[in-house]
């Protein structure tokens, strides 16, 4: 989506300012991402931006990590008072909205961070080169990969790695009903909504899931997934060599719509949940 900028807004390209416009933001704000199929929002209090190449955060219940690219994007811009920030990549997209109320924090933690793992892949074209890379990434690791292009390249590395023991393709409303399965055994995970240059990933369990055929929304916490069923074709069970496995949906673009993974803190009895669900994708 590409929006015109409003006459009051201050623009600036120089990114090594966004961390301290980020982290001055007072009260509780809302941050969104979204793509032609998917969108997330969720509220929180900014923390401080994360240095180049910062591992993920230890995620608690209904926090959010934001992932920056820096090399995917090109400027930012905020209001007149401050209260807002909208972040463009090179194609001129906002990839990242945050508005800020000013009104008490709610104790969520907004974790922004920057990657330099998926650089690579912005620079190295060769799908061939991508799929090898992928063999040694953690959980984390392969998310990180969607950040720099939305998750372009990574599709048809994943397709280089069809039938292995790391990727198993399967059929995209099999993986949507994964979301209920979700839902139902309350397991806690990572939910992802990529976009070129930026992830906004909220963690939880999915307290409430509605809609149908043609939208569907899964509340975590304090946020909120959209994904539209109908645009969503092609989906994937990868199983890194290194952290549990992830569920990936991705559009007619052949950009990720959503990734759905566990965070970093895990208890047994969730872990084992998660992999035979998984498990049970990948053979059905």
């Amino acid at each position: 989506m590409i929006v015109e900028p409003a006459p009051a807004e201050r623009w600036s390209d120089d990114l090594a300012l966004l961390g301290s416009v980020l982290s001055g933001l007072g009260g509780t704000a809302v941050a969104a991402t979204a793509t032609d199929s998917s969108a997330v929002s969720a509220t929180g209090s900014y923390g401080r931006l994360g240095g180049l190449g910062a591992p993920w955060p230890r995620q608690a219940a209904d926090e959010l990590t934001v992932r920056l690219c820096p090399a995917s994007l090109d400027a930012f811009a905020t209001d007149a008072d401050g209260s807002m920030v909208r972040i463009l990549n090179q194609d001129g997209d906002v990839v990242h909205r945050v508005v800020c109320s000013r009104g008490q924090g709610t104790g969520s933690t907004v974790r922004a961070g920057t990657t330099l793992r998926s650089l690579p892949w912005a620079r190295e074209r060769d799908p061939q080169s991508a799929a090898r890379q992928l063999m040694s990434l953690d959980a984390q690791g392969h998310l990180d990969t969607l950040v720099a292009d939305g998750g372009a390249l990574r599709s048809a590395a994943l397709d280089l790695l069809r039938g292995t023991h790391l990727v198993t393709p399967i059929a995209p409303a099999l993986a949507l009903h994964a979301l209920d399965h979700l839902h139902r055994d309350r397991i806690p995970v990572s939910l992802a909504v990529p976009a070129s240059g930026c992830l906004l990933a909220i963690h939880g369990v999915v307290e409430e899931l509605r809609g149908g055929a043609s939208m569907t929304f899964a509340r975590l916490g304090n946020g909120t997934v959209r994904v539209d069923p109908a645009a969503i074709t092609e989906a994937w069970v990868v199983r890194p060599e290194n952290g549990a496995a992830l569920v990936e949906f991705y559009d007619r673009t052949r950009r990720c719509s959503i990734a759905i993974g566990q965070p970093l803190r895990r208890d047994p009895v969730a872990t084992a949940r998660w992999e035979h669900l998984t498990a049970m994708l990948s053979i059905s």
